[in-house]
């Protein structure tokens, strides 16, 4: 009985610390999506844990915010670019304004 209590406390402490780890690592003002959450060892399962606990929320399939945190399109941006490694970059009048155009 000791031992059941001393694993659960163990896991929640492990859950907390690796919740810790991915605050720490999720830059402000993005999206998470789980393919990176994966990469950083969060399963499909405690990333349902985290939404459930209230630390992030989903915002499409696969993609989370912080729950305290609202995201503009650069975050967007930043998230396909860095974590889906895609080609994708801002261009015509956006891309002009951020040259001072």
């Amino acid at each position: 009985m000791v031992y059941l209590s001393y694993n659960t406390c163990t896991m929640s402490t492990r859950i907390k610390n690796k919740l810790n780890q991915i605050l720490i690592s999720w830059p402000h003002g993005t999206v998470a999506t789980q393919k990176w959450l994966t990469q950083k060892g969060v399963s499909r399962f405690l990333t349902r844990k985290y939404v459930n606990g209230g630390w992030i929320r989903p915002i499409g399939p696969g993609a989370f915010t912080r729950s305290d945190d609202s995201v503009l399109w650069i975050g967007g941006l930043y998230t396909i670019q860095q974590q889906l490694q895609l080609p994708i970059h801002a261009g015509g009048e956006t891309a002009l304004r951020w040259h001072g155009y």
